[in-house]
Order: C-alpha cells, then sequence, then structure tokens
C-alpha cells in the first residue's frame, strides 16, 4: 500500500478520536518531510561531491547524477539502494555497482522525449522493484528527472502536478521540451499493452547512429532557418531549443568514443572540439535575433562536420 494511501486510512480512523486533530497535525509534518522533503520542494541530499543533484522523492526513489567511482557507489550503498535504473545512453558500470551489492536496470531516453517502450519499461520497474532505487542520467537534470517523474506517477508517488513540479525542483531545462512533453501526457498502459523485460545493459546506439540523428536535426534546422522570414521570440526558442538537440548529440558522441579503449586518440580530441565549438556556438545564438548570423553560425557547424568527416570517415 502506498504512503499516500496509509495516510488517508490513518486519517480515517482518527475522526472519532477526541486527539484526531492534533495527532493527525503531527502525522502530516512527519510524513510530509518523509514524502517530500522541505516544505515547498523535494528533498536535496546534503551528500558527499561523489553524488551531485542527489533528491530525495520517498525513502524508496532518489535521483541524481551517473555514479562514478567508488565513493559515490560506497555512498549509494549507506542510503540503502539496491537498484539503480540508469536512462544514460553509455553502458552503466554494473560490475561496480555488484562490488556493493546493488544492481543495475538499463532503460536509455532520448533528449527529445521519453518513447514508449522506455515509459512501459519504467512501468515494469515501479511494478516490480520494491526496493531502494536510485534513477540517473549523466548530470541528472534532465533525463533522469523526467524519467524518475514517470516512474513516480506509475507508482502513485506523483499526480501530473507533482510529476511536473519534480522537474522544476530538478532543474530540468524547459528547452527539453520533449521531456517535458513524454511527463505531462503520460499515461498508464492498458492492460493489454505488454510491459518490456527489464534488461542489465541495453542495446545502445552506436557513434553512427548518432551522427546520423545529427545529421537529421542539422538538415531540419537548417530547413526550417531558410524558410523563416521574421526571427519572432517562438521562432528563437524553437531554433535554440533543435541546437541544444544537436549539442546533446555531438555530446553523447563525444562520451561513447571516450569510453571505447580502442577509439583514435585523434577521433576523441576532435570530439572534444567539436563538443566545445558547438557549445560555444549555442550559447552565441541565444543571444542573437540575427537571421543571417544564425546562418552564418550553421554554416560554421557545416564546415566543422565536413572537415571532421574528410579526415575520419570519407
Amino acid at each position: 500500500m502506498h504512503l499516500f494511501h496509509s495516510l488517508l486510512s490513518f486519517q480515517d480512523r482518527l475522526k472519532d478520536c477526541s486527539f484526531a486533530p492534533l495527532t493527525l497535525f503531527v502525522a502530516v509534518l512527519f510524513l510530509g518531510d518523509f514524502f517530500f522533503g522541505p516544505a515547498n520542494g523535494f528533498a536535496e541530499e546534503k551528500a558527499e561531491e561523489s553524488l551531485h543533484n542527489l533528491k530525495k522523492i520517498t525513502l524508496q526513489y532518489y535521483s541524481g547524477a551517473e555514479p562514478v567511482g567508488e565513493a559515490a557507489f560506497q555512498q549509494l550503498k549507506e542510503m540503502g539502494v539496491k537498484v539503480i535504473i540508469s536512462v544514460d545512453g553509455i553502458r552503466p558500470n554494473v560490475e561496480l555497482a555488484r562490488k556493493y551489492g546493488i544492481r543495475y536496470v538499463h532503460i536509455p531516453v532520448q533528449y527529445s522525449g521519453i518513447d514508449r517502450g522506455a515509459e512501459l519499461s519504467l512501468v515494469r520497474a515501479a511494478k516490480e522493484i520494491d526496493e531502494p532505487v536510485y534513477v540517473h542520467c549523466h548530470h541528472g537534470k534532465h533525463r533522469g528527472p523526467a524519467a524518475m517523474a514517470i516512474l513516480c506517477q506509475a507508482a502513485e508517488v506523483f499526480d501530473g502536478k507533482q510529476a511536473e513540479q519534480f522537474l522544476q525542483e530538478a532543474g530540468t531545462s524547459p528547452q527539453y521540451k520533449g521531456l517535458w512533453k513524454s511527463v505531462r501526457e503520460f499515461q498508464p498502459p492498458a492492460t493489454s499493452e505488454e510491459l518490456p523485460p527489464l534488461e542489465e545493459t541495453a542495446e545502445v546506439d552506436s557513434v553512427a547512429s548518432h551522427m546520423a540523428e545529427a545529421d537529421r536535426r542539422f538538415d531540419h534546422l537548417t530547413a526550417f532557418l531558410e524558410a523563416t522570414e521574421d526571427m519572432t521570440p517562438e521562432i528563437e526558442d524553437q531554433l535554440n531549443g533543435e541546437t541544444l538537440l544537436l549539442w546533446e548529440l555531438i555530446r553523447e558522441s563525444r562520451r561513447t568514443v571516450a569510453l571505447d579503449k580502442s577509439s583514435d586518440a585523434e577521433l576523441v580530441t576532435a570530439f572534444e572540439e567539436s563538443d566545445l565549438r558547438l557549445k560555444s556556438i549555442k550559447y552565441e545564438l541565444k543571444t542573437t535575433h540575427s537571421r543571417a548570423t544564425w546562418l552564418e553560425k550553421l554554416n560554421e557547424i557545416k564546415r566543422d562536420c565536413k572537415a571532421c568527416h574528410a579526415q575520419f570517415r570519407n
């Protein structure tokens, strides 16, 4: 039985007691901190630097950044975490997790939104896992909180409003419109929908698939801009959102290449430079209202891509 339902039942049992109002008030104060942490927000755990952006939703559900190194997994063990759900696009460190008695579930999601297959996997996790769970992406601010918001809706811990409030508290950028849309429009599955098995390490997108998606987004961005005459705030917001998703694809590719021990050192360096270059351009474009500047910067990105392809792909 969920905690919220337990509280309602507790309230019913106290109706006939003369001290019920005071007792219920104390119970709500206690359970409110247990359930949501401080007033007007979710609890931000004062953990060591090994775990960043750590949030406690209940005693069972936590979210944050990717745990890196022994100290991070030791911290999770001390918190009582038994299961880690990674929604990152990188293979999780299952070996180090096992060393600390923790098992992994891998449900990769995209910055552009959480597809139905991932949603159903999160529903299955909500139904089957009754131990403390830590959900993470890379930095613990965007994909991870969005997945946690869906997991908590599936577990009936959040309603829709609380799910969106959690995204705000976690610092999920409104520019990731697809993630917000996934949380806002989540619907529990029908009984006829089959829930996929939970995997320790799921198949992840390769660098080639990331690059193909980046090409598609770049072409879409360029065509959209060329067809645009007036740079309205709405248009600029859409362009900035598309540029952000393009940068995330390059960044994920950089991480994939860097973690592959067989990668050419020059290729790793090229991705690092592209990541920094696109990040810089992304911030420059956020402050401009000029269509000509947008086209100029997109041409710079295109030249960088062609130079990299000429050296490593063609």
